[in-house]
């Protein structure tokens, strides 16, 4: 970035800093001209055609303003004003830079470099903000525009003071305080090119912008010159091709009564098109298939998808605007080693945390997942993928073999509907067929222990004695677990990676009894047919980890505050969760906060993210969650209505009892019932082991990292986040072994990831099939699965990060996920609205233990519903309804849910 003007930049007075040539320009010269211009002037290398310019640095900018008394004044303001205030110091200081001139020197390198391009052409200026690009498909909040069509270097220098002036337009500031940005910095450098004067233009996208297929290009075209960002409000013919065959696989053409041109004298105007060419393609094949070779060409070149703007001029293909698609979700690593489909599945869904996770997260997961493999064994085998700080699992074989689909779709509906739905769409494609499966002899051999085990749990063993028995395991998994603490941080990582590789043997232990509460569930909707509509609440009452912990809580909610900690706690990429405890509490209690962290210490929010603090690291995040609690007038929290679970079994048991076989029926209902209620819990078992044994592994890890510190083998305790597992564990045995160069890169990925959405089911073309909602066209309609029985009207507040927001007593969550860390926050809500879960997972449980009406599998629900809106949930219907009137709608025909 610029320096401010009272710090002049060492390269002030170094003309040749001013101003450069576009052809001089590369990718190390981004710090000085910024992203657009640095790789337009890489391509000059390559056989793409970019119109010839020059770039005005950031170093001219500092020139410009170096003796400017007046700027620096109102810069200084700007650094420190609080945000009511930056509008108004942000127009003074595009006013006072507008009446401002250029230094001779610096006017004199504008006219040099204006001069061997030629003065006689016509000239567009454009902007090149140095940082990286924005994660969404459209222009940055801010960002400045184009001007166009320009002659004379009166206008060329006009221009460039307009960029600088956008820069400082108060809209672009406020977005940089809000994101926590320099506000008086300047960050933007200007390029000038030579106008071309097309006869068509338009966007390339190197991958379908909007599901991600890689292998799909699309392309928007209209007649004239195209006006960057701003021609998306243009009516244009849009395309789809596909690029490895150069198939045209969708064509919409556009109704475009004009078209831009320019002015004789400058500017630019819009002139109509002829009746016939109105309807007519802009592109015809020919041309498709030449922009997909330019694709394919800058595809390669610039290392991923790009959105490239071109234009025609005759027969000549130009390039003025090249960037990254950086919204795009990545591709999973490693890649499969055939050109088959593959579908991959996010365990981050199944398992209820979305987040993105740093590096040594993914790779723990990696080791818990993954088969051993067997010498030669082809990575296209359905193991575990890591991409976009989310861990996925190819089920493309089992998804081919018809005995294994059904199953496999029924048990993901249960826990994930959209995934399941996901699932659905890529199975249906003729492409997906080709390609491995996994073969029913070898898989059912392979299975057949685990599948004689559900089969005696559905139909002859105890369903308490099988609990009994799980509890036993799990106790006795969680009891060595204590047994892997060292003293050297090496032997304790060895350990504990060593206990996740058994991750995989503990959870197929378990997964017997899961998956009969998972027939149980479907089969007693397929037997009942007018169950109740509270039918969620047979999962009211159920003793599981998760309601045992809300359970807990309610002495903590009582008034208790836990010891004084640090305010603060670090979270991967050098972030800080804001923990502070709201004041006014009530006098600490240490012996109930001992007791609570003796037994849930190692839990807390987005627990399967070993980088993230548990309540044992910072208890206040905690105390902050229950804030509202423990300020209400009321101790302990009734119940919302509802008919008790032993009511609605024995209603269903009666039914069945009423229908034909009413005998052998009615006892295979109340057996599956037995079985939901008492088995329910046991995929909450696994999560816990899993929560226990990273707890482990983040408390090697910062062992190692404080002697790695000490070493000078990393800066900062949190940079070991962005080591691999195996890679932290090598450094650490070999003191000399150098790792600071892996870490920023990473990092700057991990925060890129972050801001990317988390796709429930991606392919290995890089497409994210959407679920369609179930919101009949109506945006104010949002349909998912129920969870618990009621409906409430009230304030909904969308909260992200459980313990670092302090939320409003009675009010409606909104939030992406729902682990052990979020239900401190349902103590104090009236209804909760999950964007993940399913009819078995611990949302639906704990929510109709506490009685809390709630709706899980609402697609994007944290992006359609805003806090402060007022909603109405119905969780018996499982839908949410954005009433901006206020005033709750008539009754409607529910949807069917998801299964």
């Amino acid at each position: 970035m610029a320096p401010l003007p009272q710090t002049a930049s060492p390269d002030a007075a170094d003309t040749d800093a001013w101003v450069i040539r576009l052809a001089d320009v590369g990718r190390p010269h981004r710090p000085a001209v910024g992203s657009k211009a640095a790789e337009l002037g890489h391509l000059h290398r390559t056989d793409a055609t970019v119109p010839p310019g020059f770039c005005v640095t950031l170093a001219a900018f500092s020139r410009f303003v170096a003796e400017d008394d007046v700027f620096a004044r109102h810069a200084t303001a700007l650094g420190s004003a609080e945000r009511r205030d930056l509008a108004g110091i942000a127009d003074e200081i595009g006013t006072h830079l507008r009446q401002c001139s250029f230094p001779a020197d610096l006017h004199e390198s504008i006219v040099r470099a204006w001069s061997q391009i030629g003065r006689a052409h016509r000239y567009v200026v454009r902007s090149s903000v140095v940082d990286e690009p924005g994660t969404g498909p459209g222009p940055r909040p801010g960002e400045p525009s184009t001007t166009s069509n320009l002659i004379g270097i009166e206008e060329i220098e006009a221009a460039i003071v307009e960029r600088w002036c956008l820069w400082f337009d108060p809209r672009a500031v406020e977005t940089r305080f809000d994101h926590e940005q320099p506000c008086d910095a300047m960050s933007v450098a200007v390029l000038v090119q030579r106008l071309v004067l097309a006869d068509r233009s338009g966007v390339l996208w190197t991958a379908h912008p909007a599901t991600g297929h890689r292998h799909i290009a699309a392309v928007k075209a209209v007649y004239g010159l195209g006006d960057g960002d701003r021609s998306a409000s243009r009516p244009a013919d849009a395309y789809a091709i596909h690029k490895r065959t150069q198939e045209v696989v969708e064509t919409s053409v556009a109704v475009k009564p004009m078209a831009t041109r320019a002015r004789h004298d400058c500017g630019l105007h819009q002139v109509e098109v002829s009746a016939p060419r109105q309807r007519a393609r802009v592109l015809k094949d020919d041309d498709l298939v030449r922009l997909v070779r330019l694709s394919q060409s800058l595809e390669r070149e610039c290392g991923g998808p790009q959105r490239i703007d071109w234009c025609f001029e005759g027969r000549k293909t130009f390039v003025v605007a090249v960037r990254p698609m950086a919204w795009l979700f990545p591709l999973p690593v490693p890649p499969p080693d055939d050109t088959h489909l593959h579908a991959y599945v996010s365990i981050n869904h199944l398992l209820g945390m979305t987040d993105a996770m740093p590096p040594l997260a993914c790779s723990a997961w990696l080791a818990a997942l993954t088969r051993p493999r067997r010498s030669g064994q082809p990575t296209s085998d359905g193991g575990p993928r890591v991409a976009g700080g989310r861990v996925f699992v190819d089920v493309a074989p089992l998804l081919r073999n018809p005995m294994l689909r059904g199953p496999l779709l029924a048990w993901l509906r249960a826990i994930d509907p959209f995934g399941a739905r996901g699932l659905q769409q890529l199975a249906a494609r003729s492409t997906f067929a080709r390609g491995p499966r996994a073969w029913p002899v070898r898989t059912l051999v392979s299975m057949l222990p685990a599948a004689w085990r559900w089969l005696a749990i559905l139909m002859w063993r105890a369903p308490d004695r099988v609990a009994q028995r799980d509890g036993r395991w799990v106790q006795r998994d969680l009891e060595h677990l204590a047994t892997l603490v060292h003293d050297d941080p090496g032997q304790y990582l060895v350990r504990v990676r060593d206990e996740l590789g058994r991750l995989r043997a503990k959870a197929l232990r378990l997964a017997p009894s899961a998956a009969a509460a998972v027939a149980a569930a479907r089969w007693l909707r397929q037997l009942v047919v007018a169950a109740p509509p509270d039918f969620a609440q047979l999962a009211r009452g159920v003793d599981s980890f998760a309601t045992d912990l809300a359970r807990a809580l309610e002495p903590l909610a009582n008034g208790a505050k836990p010891p004084s900690v640090p305010a603060t706690v670090p979270l991967a990429g050098g972030r800080e969760a804001d923990t502070a405890a709201h004041d006014g509490r009530a006098p600490a209690s240490p012996p109930a906060w001992d007791r609570f962290m003796s037994r849930y210490g190692a839990r807390g929010p987005s627990e399967l993210d070993p980088s993230r603090p548990r309540w044992r690291d910072a208890p206040q995040m905690l105390a902050r969650s229950l804030a509202p609690r423990i300020e209400s007038a009321s101790r302990g929290r009734a119940r919302a209505p509802g008919t008790p679970a032993e009511h609605i079994a024995e209603h269903m048991v009666a039914q069945a009892a009423r229908t034909s076989g009413g005998v052998v029926r009615s006892w295979w209902v109340r057996r599956l019932i037995h079985l939901r209620r008492t088995l329910v819990a046991q995929r909450g078992h696994t999560i816990a082991v899993a929560a226990h044994a990273l707890d482990h592994l983040r408390q090697a890890t910062l062992r190692a990292a404080t002697v790695m510190v000490a070493r000078n083998q990393l800066s900062t305790v949190s940079d070991v986040w962005f080591l691999e597992l195996p890679e932290l564990i090598d450094a650490y045995h070999h003191p000399h072994r150098r790792v600071r160069g892996k870490v920023n890169a990473r990092r700057a990925d991990h925060r890129q990831h972050g801001q990317l959405a988390a796709p429930r089911v991606l392919s290995s073309d890089g497409e994210c099939p959407q679920a369609a909602h179930q919101s009949r066209g109506d945006p104010l309609r949002l349909i998912g699965s129920p969870a618990s029985h009621g409906d409430v009207v009230g304030r909904a507040q969308v909260v992200t990060t459980p313990g670092t927001e302090r939320i409003e007593p009675g009010a409606i969550l909104v939030v992406p996920f729902l682990d052990m860390g979020w239900i401190p926050l349902l103590l104090s809500a009236s209804a909760v609205v999950v964007e993940t879960g399913g009819t078995i997972t611990t949302e639906s449980m704990v929510t109709a233990d506490l009685g809390i009406p709630a709706v899980v599998g609402v697609a994007d629900a944290t992006r359609s519903v805003r806090t402060g809106q007022r909603v109405w949930v119905d969780g018996t219907r499982g839908t949410i309804e954005i009433m901006d009137d206020g005033v709750i709608p008539d009754a409607v025909d529910p949807a069917d849910p998801p299964a």
